[in-house]
């Protein structure tokens, strides 16, 4: 069963509107929570923004749907710059040019934040500007993709990738991340562009959430020596389940057993 939505998007600058859109889109209706996905592209010079939708279905009466996001565009002119970071489902060389079309190929975005245990690669796209303007036009630069523990702020830099990249206007940064071994946890991707004397320059990086049956490794040996062999059980569990606010979910079953099962607090 397909229905008709209709879509307004209004978005202002100062109180401003410096663009509207409005336009009919056919969806198919099913029972198995699909989404629908729409991609637009639009120019729009430094500042801050406003952007407003007005999602309505046009088989019923009721008011639509509206949604407002704040944003801003601010890439620098003359220096250096990273785009936002894309996680992509999809990609392909384009045969002919269309709204998902980018640099030769046709993109499509992966719209959750969350990745589950079954994929095993993460694809990204972004792009960096003014390379030539910051080191001189077809100097080398180093361009690198890794991944962050967000909590900790740990680069996991057995996946991550580094290329050696001559300097241009735009480049194109593309491909794949093995996260197989990568544990459950909250990560950002981060796409860094960084001088022959490994300097960073620019940076952007994009947030998301991998389930995975791997857990952090908690337990590593304990030297004779360190100063928590002088701290009792009973305190160390205390000092454990005070960190419940900020600990990852792996952590977080590492403490409360421990806590609940310690005879000391019984």
């Amino acid at each position: 069963e397909t229905g008709l939505v209709e879509l307004v998007l209004i978005i202002k600058k100062d109180s401003s509107i410096v663009y509207v859109e409005k336009r009919d889109i056919n969806v198919i209706k099913s029972n198995d929570n699909s989404s629908v996905m729409d991609i637009q592209r639009i120019g729009l010079e430094n500042g801050k923004y406003v952007a407003r939708f007005e999602i309505k279905d046009k088989n019923k009466t009721s008011q639509p749907l509206t949604i407002e996001d704040n944003f801003e565009v601010n890439y620098p002119q003359n220096q250096i710059a990273v785009s936002d970071v894309q996680i992509i489902d999809s990609y392909k060389k384009s045969t002919e040019q269309s709204i998902r079309s980018k640099n030769g190929l046709d993109i499509t975005p992966y719209i959750f934040d969350a990745i589950p245990e079954n994929k095993n690669q993460i694809t990204y796209y972004a792009e960096i500007y003014n390379s030539d303007k910051q080191f001189g036009k077809d100097s080398n630069y180093v361009i690198s993709v890794v991944i962050e523990n967000i909590r900790t702020g740990k680069k996991f830099e057995a996946i991550q990738k580094i290329k050696r990249e001559q300097a241009k206007e735009v480049t194109v940064v593309m491909g794949n991340l093995d996260i197989e071994q990568l544990p459950q946890g909250s990560y950002f991707l981060v796409v860094e562009a960084r001088d022959k004397k490994n300097i960073l320059y620019a940076y952007n990086k994009i947030a998301f959430f991998r389930y995975s049956n791997i857990q952090e490794k908690l337990i590593s040996e304990i030297p004779a020596d360190a100063f928590v062999n002088n701290i009792s059980e009973k305190e160390i569990n205390e000092y454990l389940y005070c960190l419940l606010p900020i600990a990852s979910e792996s952590q977080k079953k590492f403490i409360i057993p421990n806590y609940h099962n310690n005879p000391f607090f019984n």
